[in-house]
């Protein structure tokens, strides 16, 4: 390995949907609360479960330790078809 490489400082992972996107301010979670589904993990698929048992009329709770929307959902570009135009099909 070259002197080169070893001293090259890693990449910074950038993400336009988290470096783009407003922040999100939703309150602790104090005490106990009741609901029909509490969700655990505020990514992709846990927002869209809540949000299809929010639309069936249930009573829901997303439980995330950080910010809704980052972690690899943040990094992932399966989503980008969705909003760019792009596609895949031929």
């Amino acid at each position: 390995m070259s002197n080169r490489a070893q001293s090259t400082p890693p990449a910074k992972a950038i993400s336009l949907w988290v470096d783009t996107a407003p922040a999100t301010s939703y309150p602790r979670l104090r005490g106990e609360i009741t609901v029909d589904f509490a969700v655990i993990g505020g990514g992709i698929a846990g927002i869209t479960a809540a949000l299809l048992l929010k639309r069936g009329g249930a009573q829901v709770a997303v439980v995330e330790g950080g910010r809704v929307g980052t972690g690899v959902t943040g990094h992932t570009t399966g989503k980008s078809p969705r909003f760019t135009g792009w596609s895949t099909a031929s």
